[in-house]
């Protein structure tokens, strides 16, 4: 697992974004109203010991949260660790791509779910027509982006 966590350090460190960082910084302070000398620093240390991106510490307000509270967010990267270490790779594919999920484990989500690719627009017409109001998403997004209520 130590070495899962140095890779993905490692890796964050080679694609560091200076823009990325300033972007949400921008938006935190408006919201916590706390100086860039305090924020900077627990940004990256959130980045580094709890694995959320500066994305997720702006969406997810980990400016408010304890250490604690922090530790309890599943992140995309411990979430991929995750799902390396319990997964095979046979099943991987399930996890990583919404629609194998979806045709998995139809029988869990207690919803309808519809795929435009295969099916087509003139059928999702129906499908919003017979349920009046659907959420579509993405199938490669994530983090909430791409979502779209359809009436």
């Amino acid at each position: 697992m130590l070495l899962i966590r140095l890779r993905f350090l490692a890796r964050r460190i080679r694609n560091w974004d200076p823009k990325r960082l300033t972007e949400f910084l921008g938006y935190v302070k408006k919201l916590s109203r706390k100086p860039s000398w305090i924020l900077v620093p627990d940004m990256i240390w959130s980045a580094v010991v709890y694995t959320a991106p500066f994305e997720a510490y702006a969406q997810w307000d980990f400016f408010m949260l304890s250490g604690r509270e922090r530790r309890t967010f599943m992140t995309d990267a411990k979430s991929a660790i995750l799902s390396n270490r319990f997964n095979s790779q046979e099943d991987r594919k399930y996890f990583d791509h919404k629609l194998n999920m979806l045709e998995r484990f139809d029988a869990y989500l207690g919803r309808e779910w519809f795929d435009v690719s295969a099916h087509g627009e003139g059928a999702f017409e129906g499908f919003v027509r017979r349920h009046g109001r659907v959420l579509a998403k993405e199938v490669m997004g994530g983090g909430g982006h791409g979502i779209e209520v359809i009436e």
